[in-house]
């Protein structure tokens, strides 16, 4: 069995910085601009998942408009804004996809309403199928999702 054990903050504050700085794969086209404070927070903020990191980070970076010189200086409330969006990020062909379904019907079938209405939030904010969505609870009061 393989564990994904949580990255250190400096581990993400490396990560952050590199990606900071990469032309190539990174946000140093953009010009993107964040202080060792704010990257500092991030890292602290990201739980140890550097895709959260990352993601935050670009979000914050699409969302910061270039000052005169192009710079896109992020400052704190456009990267806790992004570190939002970046928690809600929803992968509609990856494993989070069922994994959130999952979760929806399994919220249904406890009966716990708060819970289901929070993983269906979930899968709407981050841009979910509609029709997925209904095909799936549709199964489920089929009946025929959970035999027996």
């Amino acid at each position: 069995m393989l564990v994904l054990n949580p990255l250190t903050e400096d581990d993400i504050t490396t990560i952050i910085r590199r990606a900071v700085e990469n032309e190539e794969r990174g946000l140093a086209r953009f010009k993107a601009a964040i202080s060792d404070e704010l990257m500092n927070r991030l890292a602290h903020l990201s739980g140890g998942d550097a895709r959260v990191a990352l993601a935050a980070l670009e979000a914050a970076a699409a969302a910061t408009p270039p000052d005169a010189q192009g710079v896109r200086a992020i400052n704190y409330e456009t990267l806790i804004e992004a570190m939002g969006r970046a928690q809600f990020a929803y992968d509609k062909g990856g494993e989070e996809h069922y994994n959130l379904i999952s979760a929806l019907i399994k919220s249904l079938r406890n009966s716990d309403v708060n819970a289901a209405l929070y993983w269906l939030a979930r899968m709407i904010e981050g841009g979910a199928d509609p029709v997925f969505i209904v095909r799936r609870l549709c199964i489920l009061a089929s009946g025929r999702y959970w035999p027996g």
